[in-house]
């Protein structure tokens, strides 16, 4: 049977009776029973026989097939890949159904709202196409539109989605719990398909990109925006399916600091930013040559402030081969009951868990990827009964599938580790900006040095008036007064000890040349400003 590559776009939701006959069509189920044939004894594996069954009943099924390609935590890895095969992709809306859902959306004709306005989608996906245009200024813009056959039949035919759990019932796929993840997927989808409140998101991860000009984001044009039309500038980058088709592939260490860079983007975000991409495809991602990420398309969450900061410690534990840290910052983020009161079997757990031993997540010879510390931890919340909350999930939602993009440009090097370790000192080294901003430097050490350097003098003078036993002791700091000279070795010496620091923490290859430790940024930190006062000590 010659499968599919584009989903075609129903008139009609798709019935009760028409599910189960596709399901038992390709021996799912028997009499709306589930097959006793053991999995491991099918001709063909039972995850390939439901990706063409979810393809044959249309856009919902496959978009919860898609949904559950990244669910890791509840579908080993093999399967998580052929549900991710799903094509993406549908017949493109006519002409004027086009036209009609631009005037319905935006209240004027397409002729009003646009110069020039490309027929032909330049995207067709499962959810929506997107449009090359020109506004009335001649300014370039994209378009993306969600299809109103999708929109119609989402309600309908989500709640056919519990026919699938006799397909669904297998030995190996024991966590899923069909009903808690059809509402989960209803809650996602609901939110994919409103485009009002994903231009919100988009705007406000235009605010993170003024801070952080590693993330590219288009300007919206909220004029032209609705619930079911988002309009944007259009980012011309270079496309990641187009680094992974070339003829002349690029050599191993640029594919791996683009999948480096797409990591540090991604978790900058996830980790820092007020909103973060959940499901970051290949297809959605775009580089520039002046090393931005740009995030073109695909689903976009909130990030909440205090999830944000449990799951930036919980990275730093997994690092710092903390497993009692790791499961304290997770169980923050879970929903727990009675049973969970005692929390020493999942910590155990952790304790226990070494590596992920599934070989589809083996690079090259090491088994100790963080990628894989990550989904073990994430299967074993479920093992252990704890439900997650929703931006837990979406979390790893986003980490899995950002994990898919950046293996393909670098299959044999642990580039998550290497973003994480350089993330971890980015942000250490912003707080120790925001505590004593570099502009200050100048102007507090020449205002405390003196003062500092005067110390130890007037403790050994009060230690010696003290044993001397005189009764009244009054001291008198006089004002320090530092010249030119001494102002000037002060600032030359801070900005050397500021170099030093942003040197270390910054370049790997220099920290470990001189032998320190990424892991180690506070100690670094603290010898850095002693090596200061050291040496504004002997400068004196």
């Amino acid at each position: 049977m010659k499968e599919a590559t584009t989903i075609s776009s129903r008139t009609r939701p798709c019935s009760h009776t028409a599910v189960e006959e596709c399901l038992e069509r390709f021996g799912l189920i028997n009499n709306a029973r589930r097959i006793s044939t053991p999995v491991a004894d099918d001709a063909e594996r039972r995850s390939r026989r439901i990706r063409i069954a979810l393809q044959d009943l249309g856009p919902v099924f496959v978009a919860f097939g898609l949904y559950l390609s990244s669910r890791n935590d509840l579908l080993p890895a093999i399967d998580c890949l052929e549900f991710a095969s799903l094509p993406d992709a549908a017949e493109p809306m006519a002409g004027d159904e086009v036209e009609r859902l631009i005037a319905e959306e935006c209240g004027r004709s397409l002729t009003q709202a646009f110069l020039y306005f490309d027929p032909v989608p330049f995207a067709s996906r499962l959810v929506s196409q997107s449009h090359a245009a020109l506004l009335m200024d001649g300014s370039g813009v994209a378009v993306k539109l969600i299809r109103t056959s999708f929109r119609k039949h989402l309600d309908d035919e989500s709640h056919l989605l519990h026919l699938l759990k006799p397909a669904l019932t297998c030995d190996e796929w024991q966590k899923l719990n069909l009903d808690h993840e059809i509402a989960a997927f209803r809650r996602s989808i609901r939110s994919q398909v409103d485009l009002a409140q994903q231009a919100d998101f988009y705007e406000a991860m235009a605010l993170d990109a003024r801070d952080f000009d590693q993330l590219r984001v288009p300007a919206l044009h909220r004029e032209l925006c609705s619930s079911g039309m988002l309009t944007s500038g259009r980012i011309l980058g270079l496309p990641l399916t187009d680094v992974l088709d070339q003829t002349e592939p690029t050599t191993e260490p640029e594919r791996s600091a683009m999948a480096r860079q797409l990591w540090l983007v991604w978790l900058r975000q996830a980790l820092f930013g007020r909103a973060f991409p959940v499901e970051p495809r290949v297809a959605d991602l775009s580089l520039h040559p002046n090393g931005q990420v740009a995030f073109a398309d695909g689903s976009i969450c909130p990030a909440a402030a205090d999830s944000k900061k449990a799951l930036a410690h919980y990275l730093i534990a997994v690092l710092n081969e903390d497993p009692d840290q790791a499961c304290l910052c997770l169980l923050q983020q879970v929903t727990s009951t009675e049973s969970h009161a005692n929390t020493l079997p999942l910590r155990n757990s952790f304790r226990q868990a070494t590596s992920f031993r599934c070989g589809d997540w083996r690079l090259g010879n090491r088994t100790d990827a963080l990628a894989g510390r990550l989904f073990m931890h994430w299967q074993l919340l479920h093992k252990h009964e704890y439900e997650l909350s929703d931006h837990l999930i979406s979390f790893y939602r986003g980490l899995f599938l950002m994990n898919e993009c950046c293996r393909r440009l670098a299959p044999a090097e642990d580039t998550l580790r290497e973003a994480v370790e350089q993330l971890r000192a980015t942000a250490v080294f912003e707080q120790f900006q925001d505590w004593l901003p570099l502009h200050r430097w100048k102007e507090d050490v020449g205002r405390y040095a003196g003062l500092m350097l005067e110390l130890p003098k007037r403790l050994d003078d009060l230690l010696s008036l003290t044993a001397n036993g005189t009764p009244a002791l009054r001291i008198k700091i006089d004002e320090p007064v530092i010249g030119k000279e001494k102002s000037n070795l002060a600032t030359v010496l801070s900005a050397l000890c500021v170099g030093f620091a942003a040197l270390t923490l910054f370049v790997p290859g220099v920290a470990r040349w001189i032998g320190v430790s990424l892991g180690a940024e506070r100690v670094v930190l603290m010898v850095v400003w002693l090596l200061l006062m050291l040496l504004l000590r002997s400068g004196q």
